[in-house]
């Protein structure tokens, strides 16, 4: 009977440009009764080159950074600015925009943040009990 080690994950480096040569690398370090051919993955390799390039080819039309004559500048910060107050009754303009404006992409949000956060507790109650013998 073979004995499987863990993987501790801690220590690879996460540098973003590292990320997409990790399953690569995981594919050519199984030992050999769990070494995967490289021929069904050609697909998906492309499918991802080509979203992401899709992607990138999306982000060269978006305006430079802070730039001051973007739309967003120009015409949807100065709206709430000034009509904030008005149309939500709250002097606070962040606290209008996230809690009137976008209420229910909060909301979202912080349903999202509230589950993951109950899964992780979860996963580490039970590791927990398997560790005691509980």
């Amino acid at each position: 009977m073979t004995v499987r080690r863990r993987t501790d994950w801690s220590v690879l480096p996460l540098h973003p440009l590292l990320l997409a040569a990790y399953p690569a690398v995981f594919l050519f370090t199984l030992n050999a009764a769990e070494q995967l051919t490289l021929e069904p993955l050609w697909l998906p390799l492309l499918v991802s080159v080509v979203t992401g390039g899709v992607l990138v080819y999306g982000t060269l039309g978006l305006p430079a950074f802070s730039d001051p004559q973007a739309p967003i500048h120009r015409h949807v910060a100065p709206r709430y600015i000034h009509d904030a107050e008005r149309e939500t009754g709250v002097p606070n303009v962040v606290t209008a925009v996230l809690a009137s404006y976008r209420g229910y992409d909060t909301l979202g949000e912080t349903t999202v943040v509230f589950t993951a956060g109950a899964g992780v507790i979860a996963l580490l109650r039970r590791r927990r009990q398997e560790k005691g013998g509980k």
